[in-house]
Order: C-alpha cells, then sequence, then structure tokens
C-alpha cells in the first residue's frame, strides 16, 4: 500500500511542477511580446522624429530677405521656391496656409500607420517687423 502512495504522490508533484511551469513560461511570452510590442512603437517614434526635423532642416533653406528670383534658390524644379512634395504645386514653401507634405513620407511609413505630414505658416510680428512662424505636425496612428 505504502507504494501506492508514494507513486500517487509522484504524479500529483509532476503535476504542480508542470502547471508551475507553464505559468512561468506564460509570464516569460508575456514579457517578450510587450517588449517587441515596445520596440516596435519607439521605432515609430523615431521615425516621426526623423521626418519632423527633415522637414524643418529643409524649410531652414527658404528663409531669406530676398524678395525676389534667385539663380541659386532652392525648391522643385530649381529656384522655384517650392518645397519638393509640397501638395501645392505653385506655392512658395513659406506662403501662408496649411501645406501638406505627406509626399515627403516613406509609402510603408505611410500606409502602416495611416500617417500624414503637413505645416502651418502664418506671420506674426516680431521686433516691429513681420516675420513668418512655421509649425510641423505629423499625425500617425499605432496599430492595435
Amino acid at each position: 500500500m505504502s507504494d501506492r502512495g508514494a507513486t500517487g504522490a509522484a504524479l500529483v508533484e509532476v503535476l504542480v511542477s508542470c502547471l508551475l511551469l507553464a505559468t512561468v513560461a506564460a509570464a516569460v511570452m508575456s514579457a517578450v511580446l510587450s517588449a517587441s510590442e515596445n520596440i516596435e512603437r519607439v521605432q515609430a517614434l523615431e521615425d516621426v522624429q526623423l521626418n519632423l526635423t527633415r522637414l524643418l532642416e529643409d524649410i531652414k533653406s527658404y528663409v531669406t530677405a530676398e524678395t525676389g528670383p534667385l539663380q541659386n534658390a532652392p525648391g522643385d524644379p530649381p529656384g522655384s521656391w517650392h518645397l519638393p512634395g509640397d501638395s501645392c504645386a505653385a506655392c512658395w514653401a513659406l506662403s501662408e496656409g496649411r501645406h501638406d507634405v505627406s509626399g515627403r513620407l516613406d509609402p510603408q511609413f505611410k500606409q502602416k500607420y495611416g500617417a500624414s505630414l503637413h505645416y502651418d505658416v502664418s506671420v506674426v510680428e516680431f521686433n516691429g517687423l513681420p516675420t513668418r512662424r512655421v509649425e510641423a505636425r505629423l499625425d500617425w496612428s499605432m496599430p492595435r
């Protein structure tokens, strides 16, 4: 009789061990999955920051006190003062209003995150002089 009791106890111990192992494995897999989602989110945030930084750096090329055409002026086509990727084909890069430059985004980034990139130009007074103010925004959403 004592042999059967020992066999039963060993079976219970194996079942408890399997249950504990399954719980630990589930916790580890949950942590790994959570970490991979966080890595994807961080990479997407880096892409957003990179796109905004590139846009603002490109716009700096269009800041000038010159009002007439310049031979070496930036733009696409050259000398046009038109920011490449702007949906308004005939607009000066710093003309007032909203400029949609979503065409500058990587198509895969746009598709995956539903992203759109735009900037707004307004005229504000600074030291008594009219000055252009630029605010850039990239709208996107993380898929769930």
